[in-house]
């Protein structure tokens, strides 16, 4: 996998269950972590990053500035 190439979007709930829910995810610079990550975005919760690679981190944060906060 390219850690540069976005996954594919994940689709939506079609509930706001997790609208501004915080949600602390784990390994979020890679794998199954990073795609979490960009559901739970995209659903509307406020995502902590936790991961090893700082700048692909930071990168993830940059696309959801009032979203996310990268520990």
């Amino acid at each position: 996998m390219n850690p540069n190439k976005p996954v594919g979007k994940p689709k939506p709930a079609k509930t706001n269950f997790f609208l501004n829910k915080v949600v602390v995810i784990t390994g979020a610079s890679s794998g199954i972590g990073r795609t979490l990550t960009f559901w739970y975005l995209n659903n509307g919760a406020k995502v902590v990053l936790v991961g090893r690679d700082i700048s692909e981190l930071d990168r993830i944060g940059k696309l959801f500035p009032s979203q996310s906060l990268v520990v």
